[in-house]
């Protein structure tokens, strides 16, 4: 499986995995410093543009699912990594959480196995 790090999203990617990179922060309605710290870890780790955050808010979440539904098998496992990353990210991952992963996963094809 190949890091995300070595695979390179187009624009329209980009925005809709730091829309979901942020819904997976508010899952629990909790927002921690070490999740904004781990998402801006992040668009820069993946040379994402740090306008992309307040361009991603304009993506509705369908929208971000649809863009996240028709990339490669390799590219869903990365932000299923990155997803499961930022929800580990302040020690415990919330049931909102966990459940919005799954939801996530399950909509683009993707198993809670192929993001380990």
């Amino acid at each position: 499986m190949a890091s995300a790090n070595t695979l390179k999203f187009n624009i329209p990617e980009k925005l809709a995995l730091v829309k979901m990179i942020y819904s997976v922060i508010i899952a629990d309605r909790v927002v921690h410093k070490k999740e904004i710290q781990r998402m801006t870890d992040l668009t820069q780790r993946l040379n994402f543009d740090t306008s992309f955050i307040e361009q991603a808010q304009t993506l509705n979440t369908d929208e971000s699912l649809a863009i996240l539904d028709d990339m490669q098998k390799q590219k869903k496992q990365a932000v299923g990594q990155i997803l499961h990353e930022v929800a580990k990210t302040d020690g415990f991952m919330h049931d909102n959480e966990m459940s919005f992963l799954l939801n996530i996963f399950g909509t683009i094809g993707i198993g809670a196995d192929d993001v380990h």
